[in-house]
């Protein structure tokens, strides 16, 4: 990763932000009070992102991962997580949706079908082989949906559509919930598209049947 020697140095600047004096808890210091006052940090960057939310953008994001043929979700490092989330529940949407995973997909980009995209996140400090990835990708014609925290982050100059997390403090554990919460966004706006279309998978009929009752 760009700004790191190696992966104990990483780990070593989460560490010291797990542990590091909390900045949000005021002049009182108060115990009882920096649980709220963290979670209110989340909603007010939450808050912030719906107010500069780009619906056209959203919107074309949405269309191509609807009708694209196949899908690729990549993400490294913490970045992972996310890229998991997104795939998972895609898969249950959509058709031929797969995790990107390094260690068994080198080549994969040569043999992808025609229309088909990949979504990549890429955070400070960026992770070069995201990158290489995005940029590969674009050699080759591949649309290339980028999740990233700037318009001048290294992979913006291969997205087709950049999908910037612009909030305050850029910190590694901030950028959590607005990030699930934009992934959330476009699954649910994805459902709605496809359950309009009568084209859901019978697999996601399947995972939400329990509980609510048969349209």
């Amino acid at each position: 990763m760009i700004g790191y020697v190696g992966y104990n140095d990483f780990q070593k600047d989460v560490r010291n932000y797990m542990l590091a004096p909390n900045k949000w808890a005021g002049e009182k210091g108060e115990r009882d009070s920096t649980f709220a006052e963290r979670m209110q940090l989340d909603i007010s960057n939450l808050h912030y992102t719906v107010e500069n939310l780009d619906n056209e953008l959203l919107d074309n994001v949405v269309d191509t991962l609807i009708n694209s043929s196949k899908i690729i979700v990549a993400g490294y490092y913490q970045s992972f997580s996310y890229a998991h989330w997104l795939s998972f529940n895609l898969s249950y949407i959509l058709h031929d949706v797969v995790l990107y995973r390094p260690e068994n997909d080198a080549g994969m980009l040569d043999m992808l079908p025609k229309e088909a995209c990949i979504v990549i996140f890429s955070y400070y400090r960026y992770a070069l082989d995201t990158i290489r990835l995005a940029e590969e990708a674009k050699s080759k014609s591949i649309k290339v949906i980028a999740i990233t925290d700037s318009r001048v982050s290294p992979i913006a100059e291969y997205a087709d559509f950049l999908l910037p997390i612009n909030i305050s403090n850029k910190t590694l554990i901030n950028k959590g919930p607005v990030t699930m919460s934009l992934i959330n966004t476009v699954i649910i706006e994805i459902i709605e598209k496809v359950k309009s279309r009568g084209k859901i998978k019978s697999t996601y009929k399947f995972l939400i049947k329990d509980g609510e009752d048969d349209e």
